[in-house]
């Protein structure tokens, strides 16, 4: 190789070093979207209403408090219902004893529904599973457990027989 060949030669390659670099010094960007989508959502736990013993020659009613508790997605609109139970005769509920005896009893909204609110046992509102029956709860403030108290009724007089009386409700939450 001459020196004009090597001239040319070495020219060209330092052009094709310029060109690289050239071609590395542009840059192109987009953007990534991250997305991520909270669903509402509420758990719900239950504590018995334990009404213990009850006399049938009392005037007076047995009475008892329960709970339910809910933790939900901040924002989530709960409404709880409670069935009948296993033994109810219409929209009365009943206990049912080891014979075919039952004992009546019903289960009330408190008055209002803010967490925490106590049984006054003056309550008016069943606690049921549909219509004006279903407890909307306030819309959840953030995920940390909120319990609501159900009031249990046993009205007086009813003859029934030394047993021990039970149901199961079953509480549910729709959000």
């Amino acid at each position: 190789m001459n020196k004009n060949q090597l001239a040319i030669v070495l020219a060209s390659c330092s052009l094709l070093a310029l060109c690289g670099k050239a071609s590395a010094a542009g840059s192109s960007s987009t953007v990534l979207n991250v997305i991520a989508y909270v669903s509402s959502s509420c758990q719900i736990s239950a504590n018995a209403v334990n009404f213990g013993s009850y006399d049938p020659a009392s005037a007076s009613s047995g009475t008892a408090t329960g709970s339910v508790t809910l933790s939900c997605v901040k924002g989530s609109s709960p409404i709880v219902t409670l069935d009948y139970g296993q033994n109810a005769n219409g929209n009365m509920r009943a206990m049912k004893g080891n014979t075919t005896e039952v004992l009546e009893y019903q289960l009330y909204q408190p008055s209002n529904n803010t967490a925490g609110t106590s049984c006054t046992f003056n309550e008016s509102v069943i606690w049921g599973n549909s219509g004006s029956e279903r407890f909307i709860a306030t819309a959840s403030p953030g995920i940390s457990p909120r319990t609501y108290n159900i009031c249990g009724l046993i009205p007086p007089g009813q003859d029934v027989s030394t047993d021990f009386y039970q149901d199961k409700v079953t509480a549910q939450v729709d959000f």
